[in-house]
């Protein structure tokens, strides 16, 4: 059985384990899913709430940083919730995404050997 659920709710419902994920350090770094900036005021009230119950922090991000996981076509116009706890993750992708121009390769995310789950690539 399904059940109808707001575009909203569904959107702080991601971040909502994202946040948890941040905070006991399985992640260093998360985003939220894309959204249309007439849309800010709606998330940022309970995202703030979020990630205050899991003392995270977030930040909006207006242009995030464009890999395999958010490409352009993906990201275009769009703003994300940068979710994070620790203030040198957020300046670590601060300085990345400031030289991601200068970069002679395209930014990717390893992965796994099995496909799935931790790379050993840069921390973020």
């Amino acid at each position: 059985m399904s059940y109808p659920i707001d575009q909203i709710s569904f959107e702080l419902g991601v971040i909502y384990p994202f946040a948890e994920m941040v905070a006991i350090d399985v992640k260093r770094m998360a985003f939220s899913l894309p959204f249309l900036p007439e849309k800010f005021d709606l998330l940022v009230k309970d995202a703030k709430r979020i990630a205050r119950e899991h003392g995270v922090k977030i930040k909006l991000e207006k242009r995030i940083l464009t890999t395999d996981l958010f490409p352009e076509e993906f990201t275009r116009g769009k703003w994300v919730f940068i979710i994070y706890k620790y203030p040198e993750v957020l300046l670590n992708y601060l300085h990345l995404k400031s030289i991601q121009r200068y970069l002679k390769f395209p930014l990717t995310l390893p992965l796994s050997p099995a496909g799935r789950g931790r790379g050993e690539g840069p921390k973020c």
